[in-house]
C-alpha cells in the first residue's frame, strides 16, 4: 500500500488517548510492547498523535516511531512546532518516548507528564476512558 501523502495532513493541535487502547509501561506486561501500534492493537502516545494526523494502523503497527513509519518520505509535516520527519530526534518526542514506556510511574503521572510536555509544545492531549 502506498503510504499516505503527509502534506496532505494536517498540523496537530489536539489528539485524544484511549486509556483502554493505550500501552504503556506501567500495563505492558499485560498489553504488549509500547509501540507506535502493537500486535494486540494498543498504541503509545505517539501512535494516538500519528494516527491523528491520518497515519493509518497498517503503518503504524510493530513501528517504534514516527520516524519509522515515516523513513522513506521525503515531504515535510509538522507536529505542533516539530517537523516530522525529524520527530525522533526532536527532545520533545524522546521525552514522549520516555515516559510513556516508564515503567516506575504510574499512569496518573505519565498523562500529567505528557499533558505538560505537550502542552508546552502547542498541542494538547486528552486523555479519555
Amino acid at each position: 500500500m502506498i503510504m499516505k501523502n503527509l502534506c496532505d495532513m494536517k498540523q496537530l493541535k489536539e489528539f485524544t488517548v484511549i486509556r483502554s487502547q493505550w500501552v504503556n509501561g506501567s500495563n505492558s506486561e499485560e498489553r504488549g510492547d509500547p509501540c507506535l501500534m502493537n500486535e494486540q492493537g494498543y498504541l503509545c502516545c505517539l501512535g494516538f498523535a500519528c494516527r491523528n494526523m491520518g497515519v493509518n494502523d497498517r503503518q503504524l503497527l510493530n513501528n517504534s516511531t514516527p520516524e519509522d513509519v515515516l523513513k522513506e518520505e521525503s515531504k515535510i509535516t509538522t507536529i505542533g512546532s516539530w517537523n516530522i520527519n525529524r520527530i525522533v530526534d526532536n527532545s520533545v518526542t524522546d521525552d514522549a518516548i520516555r515516559i510513556n514506556d516508564d515503567e516506575v510511574s504510574s499512569q496518573k503521572k505519565k498523562e500529567l507528564d505528557l499533558t505538560i510536555l505537550f502542552k508546552n509544545n502547542g498541542v494538547d492531549i486528552i486523555f479519555k476512558d
